[in-house]
């Protein structure tokens, strides 16, 4: 009996001696209790002034690709226009903005570059979305050369069109200049038309602007109308995506003065 409360004993010391080395419950909860309330709001406060640091950069970096992905459609379209000509006789593909959009009983078909009078503002007006007017030889020369919708919209563009429900984005943001094509008109008389490249001799290429990125809350026909008597930009608001204005608003105040050349 002495010995098993001898090891009794023992063993309840040896306890103690333990309980005594072990942190309490309230030792943890009092060190990994977490932040304390002003620890807290000093990390809010650099995540906030990181957050404003870095989202403008972040905003530049996004308009800068979409100005980019935007020039890369321009130069596959302008890319495909060449091929156009050179398949067809050296003559441009078709820019007349009568039959593009069917107006004053014109038939449409596949003599223009694309088909459709686009309206953002006007529901369930289907040329707003439709890219089979784009791709479709049936209604588009350079569908088979471009192959793809996406060339002829800006990722820029936030301008969308109902349809039904449900609102969808425009199916083209891109014109081509009025003087540009085997059957465009003249907007002013005593100037050139250039239905064929080689009638393109007289300008230099980097005054010979074909594609446009057009505002998308302007966006109808196919056919840009650059007048070679009034200043368009010194009356109205530059008529290039908003993404690209700073970009190109330079280079598109010369060619829009430059689009042409008088008959000689």
């Amino acid at each position: 009996m002495r010995w098993s409360q001898y090891r009794l004993r023992q063993a309840l010391e040896t306890a103690l001696r333990r309980q005594r080395k072990m942190p309490s419950p309230n030792h943890f909860c009092h060190n990994d209790a977490g932040f304390t309330l002003i620890e807290l709001l000093v990390v809010i406060a650099i995540i906030a002034l990181l957050a404003a640091l870095l989202l403008p950069t972040l905003a530049r970096a996004k308009a800068r690709a979409d100005v980019l992905h935007c020039m890369s459609n321009l130069k596959q379209l302008q890319n495909a226009w060449h091929m156009y000509a050179n398949e067809n006789s050296d003559f441009l593909a078709g820019n007349d903005w009568q039959s593009e959009a069917g107006a004053n009983g014109t038939m449409r078909g596949n003599s223009n570059w694309v088909t459709g009078w686009l309206d953002p503002r006007q529901s369930d007006n289907t040329d707003n979305t439709n890219t089979l007017l784009l791709l479709d030889p049936q209604w588009a020369s350079l569908g088979p050369y471009t192959k793809s919708a996406k060339l002829y919209h800006c990722a820029a563009s936030r301008v969308t069109a109902r349809e039904g429900d449900g609102y969808y984005p425009v199916a083209r943001t891109i014109s081509m200049s009025g003087w540009m094509g085997y059957n465009s008109t003249l907007w002013n008389q005593g100037w050139q038309l250039f239905q064929k490249t080689a009638d393109l001799v007289r300008l230099s290429p980097g005054d010979a602007l074909v594609f446009i990125d057009e505002r998308d809350d302007s966006i109808d026909d196919g056919y840009f109308a650059i007048d070679m008597v009034v200043q368009q930009l010194a009356i109205s608001q530059p008529v290039i995506t908003r993404a690209l204005e700073r970009l190109l608003l330079p280079m598109a105040t010369r060619k829009f003065i430059a689009g042409g050349v008088r008959r000689s």
